[in-house]
């Protein structure tokens, strides 16, 4: 069983999607709002992450098991709309190839990859991503990452901390390794075939993704046939820019 929250919202199904070495607390912008109180938003802590179990010792974090928790999860819920915060998103973009019935789903932080020939062209240099996959952080360590993915005086750093440094080490160390391996999905084949809208957003100041490769993309392959840029905000547009972001999510659910 995955932890979960939830606003008390009645209406369509919005299942809230975190990254790698976060939790469900990333979305409190989201669920705190009364803009989207028309929505059933359900905030869940993916294995090894949160308040949710770890994986036994012989159990490796991979792509393949994280989809199978977030599909297992939604398995009974109707129609449900995905929103994917960076590893959520590739997680959510998976989850269409499996779950028909999922309605949608909204990716950010997350460029879609054909294979790991494109990582390079979708991720700019930065020293501090090494940290992202690497098992023991101090808390430092945690604090370099988590202020790379955020902006000058964040106030949500200190829990972004606490959430890296709460997360299994091996969730880290095993996920580096897959990506090594150069083992992924076809997401954009995933996206194509689907036949459902996928809405892809991008923090135009993301230290770590470059937007030239969310755009080459855009035309037939993203909802509007383009990225949707929030401006004034980087990895994080969900904490930096909420009413932006709010708004588009409401948008997009509402379609």
């Amino acid at each position: 069983m995955l932890f979960q929250i939830n606003n008390g919202g009645t209406g369509h199904n919005v299942v809230l999607v975190h990254g790698n070495s976060f939790d469900h607390t990333v979305w409190a912008a989201q669920m705190n709002d009364p803009a989207l109180a028309h929505l059933r938003l359900i905030a869940l802590d993916l294995p090894g992450h949160g308040a949710s179990r770890r994986n036994s010792a012989g159990t490796a974090y991979s792509g393949e098991g994280l989809t199978t928790a977030l599909t297992t999860f939604i398995s009974d819920l109707p129609a449900p709309l995905l929103v994917g915060h960076s590893l959520g998103g590739h997680l959510c973009v998976r989850a269409l190839a499996r779950s028909p019935h999922v309605r949608g789903a909204l990716i950010f932080g997350a460029p879609p990859l054909s294979s790991a020939a494109d990582v390079p062209r979708a991720y700019l240099p930065n020293p501090d991503l090494a940290k992202a996959f690497q098992a023991d952080l101090t808390e430092a360590e945690a604090t370099v990452l988590a202020t790379a993915f955020t902006w000058p005086d964040c106030p949500h750093l200190p829990g972004l901390v606490r959430a890296i440094l709460s997360t299994d080490p091996r969730v880290r160390s095993d996920l580096g390794a897959e990506i090594a391996s150069g083992r992924m999905a076809d997401e954009q084949a995933i996206i194509r075939d689907s036949g459902r809208p996928v809405c892809v957003a991008h923090g135009a100041e993301d230290a770590f993704l470059s937007g030239n490769y969310f755009e080459a993309l855009a035309p037939g392959l993203f909802w509007e046939d383009r990225t949707q840029t929030i401006i004034g905000a980087g990895h994080f547009p969900q904490l930096q820019q909420p009413h932006t972001f709010n708004a588009l999510l409401s948008r997009f659910a509402d379609r």
